[in-house]
């Protein structure tokens, strides 16, 4: 008698029993300890960004009075002042404004948001990372996300009205997915995350690189194999599952970014029907990604920024070295808190030993593929590597909160 294949549970029982599983998967997880210890995270956090999202009373933090004036543009219909990053991010900050009106609390009410669901998504991706480790040690996810929530420049971007907190939280959230094998959803939250900052980009190198060393050896047979193929004029073998999830990933986030740029943009460019209607997405995306490459040193010489823009331009290598004590905010009240551009002191002193454990740890267990310390290893390098490398050659104006979104790795490295 031929048997049925066995499915998963969760995959076996109906939607009705399936969502009463996940619910008391949740009221399971939310009464444990490391729930608990999770929400109170979360909770002073929000608690912390509440009591001061009203000061300053200016959009006087970093980049603030660029993004405000531009979500404001967006509201009105006006044009781009500035077209050299994307526009979804803007797009956020000018929800915010609508919702909460043209205050300090519109202009951050999406900033803090997405920074704290960026620190439970971190979370997520590190209880990932970790469900193969014993019981004994899982303290780890609580412990990371502890040090990314008190981290400074965690919180700063999590409360000031820039992008870095939009694509950065998309692109946790496009870790986890990748992390769990959702390529085609992966693919849409990287390209929501790209469409949020050009920085983005960084993110799907991260992938890109863990997808390559975890099936190299899938990828090099599969070259050679068609390479045979092809000489010999034989019939190719189809791609593997593995490689077409990877161009679907690819493909996805390039479509998410091609069909989207041209209606969040299209409402700020106030064309007429006889020009130019419809802003051209590949054209952008190649402005958008070139354009800052053109901000180096020769900006300095030209006196093209200001002088408070010049005194935070810092390379990579000196955020790790000395990080930065430098308030960017123009309160000075008495009682008005100041906001450092650094990297937090808890975690700043063990960035250097961070990235020399993960290259020891990846090199002792590469063989085990979607293991913690290759794919920290992968964020490192995506992240602030390609950056560390990229700045020297093209004396590009890099600030300290650009390491903002390799933070979680060092924090979970620590951990």
């Amino acid at each position: 008698m031929q048997q049925k294949a066995l499915l998963p549970l969760s995959q076996s029982l109906p939607v009705k029993a399936r969502l009463q599983q996940w619910r008391q998967g949740f009221v399971h997880w939310i009464t444990s300890r490391e729930g608990i210890g999770v929400c109170a995270i979360e909770a002073l956090v929000l608690t912390v960004h509440l009591i001061y999202v009203g000061q300053p009373t200016s959009p006087s933090i970093l980049d603030e009075g660029y993004y405000v004036p531009e979500a404001l543009r967006f509201l009105h219909g006006q044009p781009l002042t500035l077209p050299q990053h994307p526009p979804l991010g803007k797009w956020l900050i000018a929800l915010g404004i609508f919702i909460f009106g043209n205050n300090p609390g519109g202009w951050r009410a999406f900033s803090i948001l997405f920074g704290i669901i960026g620190i439970f998504i971190f979370y997520l991706i590190c209880k990932k990372l970790t469900v193969k480790w014993p019981r004994s040690i899982t303290f780890v996810p609580l412990l990371g996300t502890f040090l990314l929530a008190t981290e400074n420049l965690t919180f700063v971007m999590g409360h000031v009205a820039m992008l870095d907190v939009f694509y950065v939280t998309f692109m946790l959230l496009g870790f986890l997915l990748y992390l769990r094998g959702n390529y085609l959803f992966c693919g849409v939250v990287m390209g929501l995350s790209l469409l949020c900052k050009e920085t983005a980009i960084l993110g799907i190198v991260v992938i890109l690189l863990h997808w390559i060393i975890t099936h190299f050896s899938e990828l090099a047979a599969e070259i050679r194999n068609n390479w045979d193929a092809l000489n010999e004029r034989a019939m190719r073998t189809p791609l593997s599952r593995n490689i077409l999830n990877m161009f679907e990933l690819l493909v996805v986030t390039a479509a998410v970014w091609l069909i989207l740029i041209i209606p969040l943009e299209y409402a700020s460019m106030h064309q007429y029907p006889a020009e130019t209607l419809w802003v051209d997405p590949l054209f952008r995306a190649i402005y958008m990604v070139w354009h800052p490459l053109t901000e180096s040193s020769a900006s300095l010489s030209l006196g093209l920024l200001g002088g408070g823009e010049l005194a935070i331009v810092r390379t990579p290598l000196q955020w790790i070295l000395s990080p930065s004590a430098l308030y960017v905010d123009l309160a000075s009240s008495s009682g008005v808190p100041r906001y450092l551009d650094s990297i937090g002191w808890n975690i700043w002193i063990l960035i250097i030993p961070s990235f020399v454990y993960v290259i020891y740890a990846s090199a002792k267990i590469h063989h085990q593929g979607h293991d913690m310390a290759l794919f920290l290893l992968c964020w490192l390098v995506g992240v602030y590597g390609l950056l560390a490398v990229v700045q020297p050659l093209t004396g590009r104006l890099t600030y300290d909160y650009y390491f903002y979104p390799a933070v979680p790795a060092v924090c979970l490295t620590i951990a």
